[in-house]
């Protein structure tokens, strides 16, 4: 097969070379009753949602783990890392606005926090 035949346009009056093959893929066209196959009933079931207590519980550690915003702005934080030193590996949390003109409102407000680091 190449390439153009397989971009080009599909034989949709084409028969299958096989039975095999008409058993396993029906045409897209063709609707698919599923009342028809021999598949067990837990299988058709829907999963079963969250709970509320769940959501909300991923919900808290999910706003745990978001950096904090900016005094100056009100923006979420950039997470770096220190790359050389005494503190070398160490995260922190600054104002997510580039440098600038001191006084400009678009400018980096100087928000700095180092990242809570919980040990076992």
């Amino acid at each position: 097969a190449s390439i153009k035949s397989f971009f080009g346009p599909k034989d949709v009056g084409k028969k299958p070379t096989s039975a095999a093959s008409a058993d396993t893929n029906p045409p897209p066209d063709v609707p698919i009753d599923l009342g028809t196959r021999d598949v067990p009933a837990q299988e058709l079931t829907p999963a079963p949602t969250a709970s509320i207590e769940t959501v909300a519980a991923w919900k808290a550690i999910q706003k745990r783990m978001a950096p904090p915003k900016c005094r100056g702005h009100g923006l979420p934080c950039k997470v770096r890392t220190v790359k050389e030193g005494a503190n070398k590996g160490r995260g922190f949390f600054c104002c997510p606005k580039p440098k600038g003109m001191k006084g400009d409102k678009n400018a980096d407000c100087g928000f700095f926090q180092w990242e809570k680091v919980y040990r076992k």
